[in-house]
């Protein structure tokens, strides 16, 4: 406030007056919002394989983004351990069909019964979710 008054005075005092008389100011400080805001953000840099990679992690929200590493033999090699027993079963199918279908008769079955299995113990952990209104 006082160095706004100062700056009003030396305003008015600019031109050719060399004095003032009944000098008033008005500050009005209306409708004024402050918003502090505490936003840690983590940065991070690392090398990998000759090459550099950096990291942003959301202090506040804990979510994080950047780049990282792909290492394209592992994706592969799941992609494989996936496509060989499928790829052996519909081979075993079409050589034995009536030997399939028991397979996959006994493999479905046992799918459900650990689906059951899990489920009930479930409800025996939680018993709020036997009341109505929840799964």
């Amino acid at each position: 406030r006082e160095q706004t008054k100062q700056a009003c005075r030396q305003d008015a005092l600019a031109g050719d007056a060399d004095k003032l008389r009944n000098f008033t100011r008005s500050l009005a400080f209306k409708d004024e919002a402050w918003r502090y805001l505490l936003f840690p953000v983590y940065l991070a840099t690392y090398v990998y394989d000759e090459e550099t990679y950096q990291i942003v992690i959301n202090g506040q929200t804990g979510s994080i983004g950047g780049e990282r590493p792909v290492a394209w033999i592992k994706i592969a090699l799941v992609a494989a351990a996936a496509f060989i027993p499928a790829f052996g079963l519909g081979i075993l199918g079409l050589i034995f069909p009536p030997l399939f279908f028991l397979v996959a008769l006994v493999l479905a079955a046992g799918i459900g019964g650990v689906v059951v299995l899990i489920t009930s113990a479930r409800r025996i952990i939680d018993p709020e979710l036997t009341k109505e209104g929840r799964p």
